[in-house]
């Protein structure tokens, strides 16, 4: 048993768009003492934008939620090949206070209403909380400060693993939970 601050478990995820792997991600569930969880991720994404300018993205972020899974606070790094971006945000009220700064830039502010909303990087444990349902859609914040809808399909609930596919606005990614 893991005692607080310890890494609790690890996984990986895949990302597809139209059935080709483009992207995996780490992600390391730490509990922390105040009763909350930090998902670190870290994550490569290969891009190939009209096909001419192939370009691989770096990114490390860190989640804090409470034990419903809604989000406290995170930051975010991203390294492109033209230009690195910060990001952090901490939860007052029903709002996500968010400052993202490019690396030679001013920083950039807004406020995010979070009704019903969780960070991407939760999607495994909120999945596997929901498994008994065929079929469900859940608002992800993603690394942007952008939230959409991300529609989830249970394919397979057994006694030992879980398998679904969350489908967003431009991928698809699959887990395969084990229980």
């Amino acid at each position: 048993q893991a005692g607080p601050n310890s890494p609790i478990r690890d996984y990986w995820l895949k990302t597809e768009r139209k059935g080709t792997g483009f992207a995996c991600e780490h992600i390391t569930v730490t509990r922390l003492s105040d009763g909350n969880s930090r998902y670190d991720s870290l994550s490569r994404v290969k891009v190939n934008m009209l096909g001419t300018n192939p370009e691989e993205i770096f990114a490390t972020g860190s989640y804090v939620v409470d034990p419903e899974l809604l989000p406290v606070s995170f930051e975010t790094n991203a390294k492109f090949q033209a230009k690195e971006t910060h990001a952090t945000g901490t939860r007052v009220g029903n709002k996500m206070m968010v400052t993202i700064k490019e690396k030679d830039g001013p920083p950039e502010t807004r406020e995010i209403i979070l009704k019903d909303t969780y960070f991407d990087a939760v999607l495994e444990e909120f999945i596997a909380r929901h498994a008994d349902q065929k079929t469900f859609t859940v608002n992800t914040i993603g690394d942007d400060g952008r939230i959409e809808p991300t529609a989830v399909e249970i394919l397979k609930a057994g006694a030992d693993e879980i398998e679904a596919a969350a489908k967003g606005r431009l991928f698809t990614t699959r887990y395969r939970l084990g229980r």
